[in-house]
C-alpha cells in the first residue's frame, strides 16, 4: 500500500493525504519545468520521524511504499516552461515503462497540483499530527523499532500462514515415507524351487523388475523422491 505525507519542518507538522482519482493526459506535468530535490530511499516502516535521510528542513513530500520510503523536496513548478522529451503528440509517454520514480508517483501531495488546472488527480487528508524532529543517531535502527509499522501485522500473518503450509506439508511427507516404507519392508517374493525367486507384485525375476509394470519398484523411486528432515528434494532424489 502506497501512502502520501508531506513533512513541514516550519511548523513540525505532517500530513499524510490518500490520493485519488486518475491521470487525465492533459499532458500538463510534462510540460512543467519542476525543480527538486530527492534523497537516496530510507528503509523503514511506517513514517514516525520524518525521514532521517531528509536535512530537517522546508517542506518534504514522501511516498511511502512499506519496506521503503522516498522523499522528494519540491523547488519552483513553471507550467508550460519546457516539454518533456518522451511526450508524444497525442499526449503519451514513450517511457512509461521506464519512467523515474518522481514522475511515476507524481502527483505526492496536494502541493503538486496547484499550479495544473484540471488534473485528475486529488487528495484527501485522512491523518495530521505534530513531530518532535528527527534523531539522526540509529535513525536507521532504534528508532525505526520504536515506530508502530503497520505492515508487521500482515508480515506476520503471512509468516504464520507460510508456517501453516510447511506443518502440514511435513505431515504429509512423514505420512508418505512411513506408506512406502510399509510397502518397501512387505514385498511378497514367490520361489518356485526351479527357476528362482520372483517378485510377488510383477511377477518379474528379483532383480529386473521394471518400476512400470511393479509397484514396488514405484515406490522405491518415490522414497528418494521425498524429502528427509531438513533435506531437500534435490539431495533426495535418487536421479
Amino acid at each position: 500500500m502506497t501512502r502520501y505525507y508531506e513533512w513541514d519542518y516550519n511548523s513540525m507538522e505532517v500530513t499524510e493525504f490518500k490520493r485519488k482519482g486518475k491521470c487525465l493526459q492533459c499532458g500538463q506535468c510534462c510540460r512543467a519545468r519542476i525543480t527538486f530535490t530527492f534523497t537516496k530511499p530510507a528503509r523503514s516502516g511506517r513514517a514516525c520521524d520524518g525521514g532521517g535521510e531528509t536535512n530537517g528542513e522546508g517542506i518534504w513530500q514522501e511516498v511511502n511504499r512499506g519496506r521503503w520510503r522516498y522523499f522528494w523536496k519540491l523547488g519552483k513548478i513553471e507550467p508550460g516552461a519546457t516539454t518533456c522529451e518522451a511526450l508524444t503528440e497525442e499526449g503519451l509517454c514513450e517511457a512509461h515503462n521506464e519512467k523515474s520514480h518522481l514522475c511515476a508517483w507524481w502527483p505526492m501531495s496536494p502541493r503538486c497540483i496547484a499550479a495544473f488546472a484540471g488534473c485528475g488527480y486529488s487528495f484527501e487528508e485522512v491523518n495530521h499530527w505534530k513531530f518532535d524532529g528527527i534523531e539522526r543517531d540509529n535513525r536507521n535502527k532504534d528508532k525505526e523499532i520504536v515506530c508502530i509499522r503497520e505492515e508487521n501485522d500482515s508480515a506476520w500473518t503471512a509468516a504464520e500462514a507460510m508456517g501453516a503450509r510447511l506443518y502440514t506439508a511435513i505431515e504429509q511427507r512423514d505420512s508418505a515415507r512411513e506408506m512406502i516404507d510399509a510397502l518397501l519392508s512387505n514385498r511378497p517374493v514367490v520361489d518356485d524351487g526351479e527357476t528362482g525367486v520372483y517378485c510377488g507384485y510383477c511377477q518379474t525375476m528379483m532383480g529386473y523388475c521394471d518400476p512400470e509394470d511393479c509397484v514396488w519398484e514405484r515406490a522405491n523411486q518415490a522414497r528418494g523422491w521425498i524429502p528427509s528432515a531438513g533435506g531437500s528434494l534435490r539431495e533426495n532424489s535418487t536421479e
